[in-house]
């Protein structure tokens, strides 16, 4: 059975341009399986997971072989994996070098400098100290979802008062509507909002999120820890909005918070 994250890769290459065929041999099914899951209007239903594979205990060892070459063979990496005691086949393998081979790809070019126009967007939650009036005298601290373009340093921001998965989907996709387009990539650190767990370099993002970027057509680049200068450019957006937006304004509330945020500039 196919899940979610291989729908989201099937529409994120069709996006891209390429064929059934090319998405076939890119993603190691048939070309019926590729059209099956275009057809689908949404990402599968969720499925009972599978108990663990012989390749579980190796998968550390797998992501350490991606990060020293990202486009390592399965034939290259078995023979590594052989020697550490792996005995499961070449067919599963694949499988899962399919699954997480993008990341690292992705992850070893997002550090550039420059980029093209729609390339890349980096998106970050941002702490804004502002407290909101949220009624009977109370108040709450407003979050904000950043997202920016470091091709153009446009940037976008969705408010709310918490960070679930539920506010990440509903300020990502508003941040894209801000911005007016979808990058071909979505770079983010691992934010529990996003992030459902991290083994080494694998990581699954949570199954709202994966369809969220699978209907846009986006792959993400989810960053290794502690390493927020490599998506500088919403850094330095957070800052701005920091000292230059905040600064000598109240709000009435949150709607009035992003109505404000929305007309600034």
């Amino acid at each position: 059975m196919y899940g979610v994250h291989d729908w989201a890769e099937v529409h994120r290459l069709a996006r891209a341009g390429k064929t059934n065929t090319d998405i076939a041999a890119a993603l190691h099914m048939s070309r019926n399986t590729v059209a099956r899951l275009l057809a689908l209007p949404g990402p599968p239903a969720y499925e009972r997971p599978a108990p663990g594979s012989m390749l579980d205990e190796h998968k550390d060892a797998i992501a350490a072989l991606l990060r020293d070459d990202p486009e390592a063979s399965a034939t290259v990496i078995i023979e590594h994996l052989r020697r550490d005691g792996y005995v499961g086949g070449m067919t599963i393998l694949k499988e899962h070098l399919s699954q997480v081979r993008p990341q690292f790809l992705a992850a070893k070019h997002y550090q550039r400098t420059s980029y093209l126009p729609g390339e890349i967007g980096q998106f970050d939650w941002w702490h804004t100290g502002l407290q909101i009036p949220v009624g009977k005298g109370h108040q709450r601290e407003a979050m904000g979802f950043v997202g920016s373009l470091p091709h153009s340093a446009g940037h976008a921001v969705v408010y709310t008062f918490s960070r679930t998965t539920a506010d990440f989907c509903a300020g990502f996709a508003g941040c894209l509507s801000r911005l007016g387009g979808s990058p071909d990539k979505a770079v983010f650190d691992n934010d529990a909002s996003i992030i459902a767990s991290r083994t080494g370099g694998h990581v699954r993002l949570h199954r709202e999120v994966e369809a969220v970027l699978g209907h846009f057509g986006i792959q993400a680049v989810v960053l290794r820890p502690r390493t927020p200068e490599s998506k500088g450019q919403v850094e330095r957006t957070i800052h701005y909005l920091q000292t230059s937006f905040v600064p000598l304004r109240s709000f009435k509330n949150l709607a009035d918070l992003q109505h404000q945020s929305d007309h600034w500039n």
